[in-house]
């Protein structure tokens, strides 16, 4: 867990950025397709930004929305 920008984004490594404001302020912003108002991936850096991890805003149904993204990463984790 990271409190600053990474020096680099692996596509080795799977990034999951939690906050809109935060993931717009980073250097690879203009990477970033915002499937939603409130989720986007870079599929290349293997790079997810959704809502924070708080009841408040992360809810079961967005939860589904977060995993269905993950899915599209094709990370060998989520290979049956």
């Amino acid at each position: 867990m990271y409190f600053n920008e990474p020096e680099e984004f692996s596509p080795d490594v799977l990034h999951i950025i939690t906050g809109k404001t935060y993931a717009n302020s980073l250097t690879v912003a203009s990477s970033l397709y915002w499937e939603t108002p409130e989720f986007a991936i870079n599929k290349q850096r293997n790079i997810v930004v959704c809502p924070y991890f708080d009841y408040r805003q992360l809810s079961n149904a967005k939860i589904v929305f977060l995993i269905d993204l993950l899915e599209q990463l094709h990370l060998p984790m989520y290979k049956n």
